[in-house]
C-alpha cells in the first residue's frame, strides 16, 4: 500500500537554480521512507534576487530545514540568525536548520569529503596535503581538511585571489597548519606532490561536461586533468577527485594505474547529504540504501 503525505509531514527541501538534475530530493526522500520518517524533501527553483522571499516562505511553512545551492550559498549568510563557525570560515552555507523560526546555517560539503576519506580508511591527522582548486567546493574542502589535524597544505588555483583568500582564512583561524600556495601550473603541482600524502582535486577537469573555452569554442572536459604525467603518482599517495561523472576521471585512472588508493566524488556527495539529514532529523541517513539506489553499489 502506497504511503501518502499528510498533515503530519515536516517539510525539507533545496533552494537554488537550476535544480532539474539534482539528486538531493531522491536521496533524502528514499532515506525518509527507509526509516519510516514523516518528512518530505522538495526542490524549489529560486532564481537570483528572490532568496529573501524564499527564506521567509520556509519559515512561514515551518520547514524543518533545507539545503542551499548555487547561486545562493554565499548570499544566504547575511539572512541567517546563526552560522556554524566552520561555515563562517568557508564563507558559504549549504544546509539550514529552522530552530523555531531561527535559521541556523552549516556547511556540510567539507565534512562530507572528510567523512568519505575516513570511510576509505584515510586518516588526515598529521598528513601533508596538496589541494588543487580553491573556489566553491575547493574552499569548503580546504577549510575542513585544515581543521582535521593535517600539518601542511599546499594550495593551487588558476586564480591567485582564490589561493590568497583560502590561505588567509587558514593562517588566521587554523594556526597549526603550515599553509602555502601559488597559481596553478602542472609542474608546480607535480613538485608539491612529491612530499605529499594526499592529492585532492576540486576542479571540474575530467568531468563529462561541455564548456566554452577562452577561445569561445566548446570542448568537453572529460579528457583533461590537473596532472597528466603518470610518473607523478606513487603507490603511497592517496588521490581524491570530487567529480563523480564519470566515476573514474583521467586523474583517477592514472592514479589507480600507479597503485594509488583513490576516491571519486560519490562519498562526498552522499556524506554531505547525510550530515544535513542528521542535522534535521537527529538520525543517521541509511547510506547503504542511498548508494544502492543512486549508484547500484
Amino acid at each position: 500500500m502506497m504511503k501518502c503525505i499528510d498533515g503530519r509531514y515536516r517539510l525539507t527541501g533545496l533552494l537554488g537554480y537550476p535544480l532539474k538534475s539534482s539528486r538531493s530530493p531522491r536521496m533524502h526522500n528514499i532515506s525518509f521512507s527507509a526509516l519510516g520518517l514523516e518528512y518530505a524533501y522538495l526542490a524549489f527553483e529560486i532564481e537570483d534576487g528572490h532568496l529573501p522571499e524564499a527564506l521567509d516562505a520556509m519559515k512561514a511553512l515551518h520547514a524543518q530545514g533545507f539545503n542551499v545551492t548555487m547561486p545562493h550559498k554565499q548570499k544566504v549568510l547575511q539572512y541567517l540568525d546563526e552560522v556554524d563557525p566552520a561555515a563562517r570560515m568557508i564563507g558559504a552555507v549549504n544546509t539550514v536548520f529552522n530552530d523555531n523560526g531561527r535559521l541556523v546555517g552549516y556547511n556540510t560539503d567539507g565534512k562530507g569529503f572528510v567523512k568519505g576519506l575516513g570511510e576509505e580508511g584515510f586518516d588526515l591527522n598529521g598528513k601533508r596535503v596538496v589541494l588543487v582548486g580553491a573556489g566553491g567546493a575547493g574552499r569548503a574542502v580546504g577549510v575542513q581538511v585544515a581543521l582535521s589535524g593535517i600539518t601542511d597544505m599546499t594550495v593551487f588555483d588558476v586564480e591567485a585571489e582564490k589561493v590568497d583568500e583560502l590561505l588567509e582564512t587558514i593562517h588566521e583561524n587554523i594556526k597549526s597548519v603550515n599553509a602555502r600556495g601559488e597559481v596553478y601550473s602542472e609542474a608546480a603541482v607535480i613538485e608539491a606532490v612529491k612530499t605529499a600524502d594526499i592529492l585532492i582535486d576540486c576542479t571540474p577537469l575530467g568531468m563529462d561536461k561541455v564548456v566554452t573555452n577562452a577561445e569561445g569554442k566548446e570542448e568537453n572536459l572529460i579528457e583533461k586533468s590537473t596532472v597528466n604525467a603518470p610518473e607523478a603518482f606513487r603507490p603511497d599517495l592517496f588521490v581524491a577527485h570530487i567529480v563523480y561523472i564519470p566515476l573514474e576521471t583521467k586523474l583517477i585512472k592514472m592514479a589507480k594505474a600507479a597503485g594509488c588508493k583513490t576516491m571519486n566524488g560519490i562519498p562526498m556527495m552522499i556524506w554531505q547529504g547525510a550530515e544535513a539529514f542528521e542535522i534535521w532529523t537527529g538520525q543517521q541517513m541509511p547510506v547503504d540504501v542511498v548508494k544502492k539506489d543512486l549508484f547500484g553499489e
